[in-house]
């Protein structure tokens, strides 16, 4: 998936766009080495699962809480950030898949600190399984490397674990499932799907998230109930009040004619259906996405 569309699925979600940093990597000296990571007991996989998650942390600096996981076939990823007054302080985790990259590296053979050299900011990559990267990076810290290198001690990597959801949506016809994700940075749990480009081209994002009726500035209905379009230059959106959630299919593409864009959010809004509590992740299930 590109990193346009991931960013942009991302800022419809959440409202804010992720920083993501392609900086050419440039290898930091340092005086001693770096200790044994974390590492599993089995080989990795050469395309990772859309619907699981691999890792944890086991540690994590104080006040910092998980505001963002993904899936996809190329890496999974967890975003932390500090809470309060420091919310600019971010741990970022990933997982490559075996003869994959991260920010455009490889796994070295030994765990390495990559990067720019910029104050406050470290980019520790190690080897996860044979030939599979692993990375951590942190941000706007002063004990950046520190912190990093704590993190990536503490991972614990699992077999695969599934991942729940509480909706399901049917496959648009011609697509693929290119990320899943899960949002925890507003005290309720939010799911999304995000689905690659078809016929026509057109990206197509699924958000689910708890919300009680009535729906504000409801103005047509969806399967009877009621919704809310939204169509602009390069972007169409429906949300539809289900029972207790809000499900929101955004679509994009900056060529496709505001008719199509309608049409297919259109199409995918009436196959989303609630399979669990929205409030309580211990009634979701998995995978969302049928044919």
């Amino acid at each position: 998936m590109t990193a346009r569309r991931r960013a942009w699925w991302i800022a419809a979600f959440v409202g804010v766009l992720l920083l993501a940093v392609t900086s050419v990597g440039v290898l930091y000296l340092r005086d001693e080495p770096i200790p044994r990571l974390a590492r599993a007991s089995a080989a990795a996989p050469t395309a990772l699962g859309l619907y699981e998650t691999r890792f944890e942390p086991g540690w994590l600096p104080r006040e910092f809480a998980l505001e963002h996981r993904w899936s996809q076939t190329t890496q999974q990823g967890y975003l932390a950030r500090r809470r309060g007054d420091h919310e600019w302080e971010r741990i970022e985790i990933q997982l490559g898949p075996r003869n994959g990259t991260l920010l455009g590296w490889r796994a070295p053979r030994q765990p390495t600190w990559k990067g720019p050299p910029l104050p406050g900011v470290a980019y520790l990559l190690w080897e996860w399984a044979p030939g599979a990267p692993a990375l951590v990076q942190v941000g706007n810290r002063k004990d950046a490397r520190e912190v990093a290198q704590r993190v990536a001690a503490s991972l614990r990597i699992t077999d695969p674990q599934p991942v729940r959801y509480p909706f399901t949506v049917r496959q648009p016809a011609g697509y693929t499932v290119e990320i899943t994700s899960t949002f925890h940075g507003t005290g309720a749990v939010r799911s999304s799907v995000g689905f690659g480009p078809g016929d026509p081209n057109i990206d197509i994002g699924v958000l689910v998230y708890p919300s009680e009726p009535p729906l504000a500035s409801a103005n047509t209905t969806v399967r009877g109930l009621p919704a809310r379009v939204y169509v602009a230059d390069q972007n169409a959106s429906f949300d539809v009040q289900l029972a207790h959630a809000v499900a929101q299919v955004n679509c994009h593409h900056p060529d496709q004619p505001a008719a199509d864009l309608r049409a297919a959010c259109l199409a995918t809004a009436e196959t989303v259906r609630l399979v669990g509590n929205p409030r309580d992740p211990a009634t979701w299930r998995t995978p969302p996405v049928h044919r």
